[in-house]
């Protein structure tokens, strides 16, 4: 991730400054290249890796793939530190017509004024578009940074000592990004908590309360027909589909597939291949492909109880406490047409999900 990382600040200072931005080790190997080459060159070397303790958070995060429902920890987050250096040819080679010094000091604090200008800094808006994708979680919202922190970079003598030159100023810059986790196939949940209330001495008056929980999702449906081999005679052993991982989930036949038709197997892949068994109607078939996804900020309304509460992030609500009983739950978001389904409380199956088209 780092490298999408340094493609952006690339992207970030050329765009804006007449400048070569690198992120070579700043050595007399790399002086060589600035001088042979001509041209200012902002060096911005990745100096220390540290994780923001700051930022750290334990929480998880449930979501939809297909129908399994994952658990994947909060990214933890890293700060990437670079030390930003000026370096012009007559910097390296001192010619007595230019004073090096003050053009370099110029195109530093000209990089500064574009840090500030941009931070935090919006992945989506500056990266390059002719580069490889950046992850997902990169573009979900601006990476925190920090300018010219006023601690500074404590090792700096011994960092120009060890690259064999004198003292430059360098422009410290502090970017926070995340650590994805892998993510896991999340135990089943609890949805169904039972709580007795009772006196001291009292056994005639228990009293028992009851909380529920669940999940309100979307099932996307899509029928298959580019790249699947058209079904039309009677003795059938697969059939081809592509299409993304996050499409496995239920696999159902079309209407024009007869009811003895079995769908044997799904193996999760870009290319899926699909076993069937069916006895064909003479007609070219298609297959549809559903997926589960859970909607945020949903409403959720028990109609007997006048209640209502909205799903966190992870579609997920909850109702406490109750007694037990029968109840119609109701549930709609902007986008969806409104769900209701008749519940028993406690369920036996423990399931209280609400599916909305």
């Amino acid at each position: 991730m780092i490298d999408f990382l340094d493609r952006t600040l690339r992207s970030l200072f050329e765009s804006r400054l007449p400048v070569t931005a690198e992120f070579d080790v700043p050595d007399d190997h790399w002086r060589g290249h600035v001088s042979s080459t001509g041209g200012n060159f902002l060096n911005l070397y990745l100096i220390e890796l540290r994780e923001n303790r700051r930022l750290r958070s334990n929480e998880l995060v449930s979501d939809w793939v297909g129908p399994i429902r994952q658990l994947e920890m909060a990214p933890a987050r890293l700060d990437c530190h670079y030390l930003i250096s000026a370096w012009t040819p007559t910097g390296i080679n001192h010619s007595p017509l230019v004073e090096s010094t003050i053009v370099e000091d110029a195109i530093l604090y000209d990089a500064a004024k574009v840090l500030f200008d941009n931070t935090p800094l919006d992945v989506r808006a500056l990266y390059p578009a002719a580069a490889p994708s950046p992850p997902d979680v990169m573009l979900e919202q601006p990476l925190p940074a920090v300018v010219a922190p006023p601690e500074g970079f404590a090792k700096l003598p011994d960092f120009w000592m060890r690259m064999d030159w004198v003292w430059k100023p360098v422009l410290e810059l502090i970017v926070t990004l995340p650590i994805v986790a892998v993510t896991r196939p999340a135990p089943p949940s609890v949805t169904t908590l039972l709580t007795q209330y009772l006196q001291n001495g009292h056994g005639s008056s228990v009293e028992e309360l009851v909380t529920i929980g669940g999940i309100v999702r979307t099932v996307d449906s899509r029928s298959v027909i580019d790249g699947v081999t058209a079904i039309n005679t009677p003795n059938i052993t697969s059939a081809t589909a592509f299409w993304t991982q996050n499409d496995v989930g239920r696999v159902v036949a079309g209407a024009n597939i007869p009811a003895s038709a079995v769908i044997l197997s799904v193996q999760s892949a870009s290319a899926a291949t699909l076993s069937v068994n069916a006895i064909a109607s003479g007609i070219a078939q298609t297959f549809v492909i559903s997926s589960a996804t859970s909607i945020a900020n949903a409403w959720v309304r028990i109609v007997e109880l006048d209640r209502m509460v909205r799903t966190n992030r992870a579609g997920q609500f909850i109702f406490s406490p109750m007694t037990r009983g029968r109840y119609h739950l109701e549930s709609g978001a902007p986008g969806h047409a409104m769900a209701s389904r008749v519940v028993d409380v406690p369920s036996l199956s423990g399931e209280y999900d609400l599916v909305l088209s």
